[in-house]
C-alpha cells in the first residue's frame, strides 16, 4: 500500500518547526514513502501570528524535508488555505498542496493535488469513521526499487565478498553500492558502482579486500547492507552480518573423513565427509565452507555448501581438481546460520591419505 505522512505543527518559531522536521525524518528513516510529507498548518498559535511569519516556517519545514530527498507539501482546511496560508511562499510549485473541505466539491479557488472530502467515511477492517481523500497528482509507484541484501561468501580473516541484488520498476538506480562496518548504526559506503547498462534486476559482488582495500580482523562481527540511489533517493536492504573465521566458540563432536577416489595425471578426485551427528538442527542451520590446500599449506579450491540436517547431519561432498596439483588437507569451517555466519567448528583439518 502507498503511504505518506504528515505532522500537526504547533511551531510558532522557524527554530521550532526544524526540531518537527528533524522529528518527521527519525521516525520514517528505514521506510520508502511514496507520498509527500506534510506539514499540517492550522493550530492557533499560528493564526495570531503574520503572513509571512508562517511562510518562512513553512519555507524551513520544506527545505529540510526536500534536501533529504523526500516530496513535500502542506496541509489545511478551505479556510486556512483562503485566509491564513496567503504569503507567496505557499506558491511554491515544488510543494504539494492538500486541502480539506468536508463538502460535495472543493470549491478552494488555487492549486492543489489532494483533496479530503469527508471525515465519516468507511474502510472494510476499520471499526471507526475515517478520513477519505482524493489523489490527484501524478502515479505513485509503490515500490520503484527493491534491493536485496545477499549472504556474505568466500569469508577469511583477510577478505570477504558480499553480494547484492537491484530490481527496479521505473527509473534505473544511478548508483549502487554497500555500506560496511562493525556495528549496525556505524557502517560507511565502501563501494559503489554505476548502472551503466539495462539488466534487471542488477547483481553486484564486492571483494572487501580488492574493491575497498578493507582488511578484516580476526573474530570480528562485521555488519553491511546494500544501497541502490533513485531520482537523488537512497534505498537499502536488509542488513547483514558475519564474523570472521578465527572464533573461539568451542568446537563440539564433529568427525572429518577423507580419502582419494580416483587419481590421474590430469584428475585428482576426492570426497570429504564431515559428519556432525552429535549436533542439533539448532546448533547448525546453514553452511559449510572446506579450503582445499597443498602440501606446503596453499589455497588450491574453497568450496562452499549447503549442509543437510534431514540427513543425519552429515555432509558428504565429493570434487576434483584439474591438473597436477594434490591436495594434502582440507580445512572446514561450519557456521551455525546463513544469516549470521559465526563458526561453530574453527579449522577442522582433513589429512588426504
Amino acid at each position: 500500500m502507498p503511504f505518506g505522512v504528515y505532522i500537526y505543527s504547533y511551531a510558532d518559531t522557524t527554530d521550532k518547526v526544524v526540531s518537527e522536521a528533524q522529528h518527521v525524518l527519525r521516525l520514517i528513516q528505514g521506510y520508502n514513502l511514496s507520498f509527500p510529507i506534510y506539514l499540517d498548518m492550522e493550530d492557533k498559535v499560528q493564526a495570531v501570528l503574520s503572513d509571512s511569519e508562517r511562510g518562512n516556517i513553512a519555507s524551513v519545514f520544506c527545505n529540510i524535508i526536500q534536501n533529504e530527498g523526500y516530496k513535500v507539501g502542506i496541509y489545511a482546511n478551505k479556510n486556512w488555505w483562503t485566509n491564513y496560508l496567503t504569503d507567496s511562499a505557499f506558491n511554491n510549485s515544488l510543494w504539494y498542496k492538500w486541502v480539506a473541505q468536508y463538502n460535495s466539491s472543493c470549491t478552494y479557488s488555487g492549486n492543489y493535488t489532494m483533496w479530503q472530502y469527508t471525515s465519516s467515511g468507511y474502510v472494510n477492517g476499520i471499526n471507526t469513521n475515517v478520513d477519505i481523500n482524493y489523489w490527484y497528482g501524478e502515479y505513485i509507484d509503490v515500490n520503484p526499487v527493491t534491493v536485496n541484501t545477499t549472504v556474505a561468501d568466500s569469508i577469511t580473516e583477510s577478505n570477504a565478498t558480499v553480494r547484492g541484488t537491484v530490481s527496479y520498476s521505473g527509473q534505473k538506480p544511478s548508483e549502487v553500492g554497500i555500506y560496511f562496518g562493525t556495528s549496525e548504526n556505524g557502517m560507511s559506503k565502501v563501494a559503489n558502482d554505476v548502472i551503466n547498462h539495462n539488466k534487471n534486476p542488477f547483481d553486484m559482488w564486492y571483494d572487501l579486500n580488492d574493491e575497498a582495500g578493507l582488511y578484516l580482523d580476526s573474530n570480528t562481527k562485521y555488519y553491511w547492507q546494500c544501497y541502490a540511489i533513485v531520482n537523488g533517493k537512497e534505498y537499502k536492504g536488509e542488513i547483514k552480518s558475519f564474523t570472521t573465521l578465527n572464533s573461539s566458540k568451542p568446537i563440539k563432536s564433529i568427525v572429518c573423513n577423507s580419502t582419494v577416489m580416483k587419481s590421474t595425471k590430469k584428475d585428482v578426485s576426492y570426497m570429504l565427509e564431515v559428519d556432525i551427528t552429535n549436533l542439533s538442527a539448532e546448533d547448525i542451520k546453514g553452511i559449510v565452507i572446506i579450503v582445499y590446500r597443498d602440501k606446503n599449506g596453499n589455497i588450491i579450491k574453497i568450496h562452499n555448501g549447503d549442509i543437510d540436517i534431514a540427513c543425519n547431519s552429515k555432509l558428504t561432498h565429493s570434487d576434483s581438481i584439474n591438473g597436477y596439483t594434490t591436495i594434502s588437507r582440507a580445512d572446514v569451517y561450519v557456521f551455525e546460520s546463513l544469516n549470521n555466519l559465526v563458526p561453530i567448528s574453527n579449522n577442522l583439518e582433513c589429512n588426504f591419505n
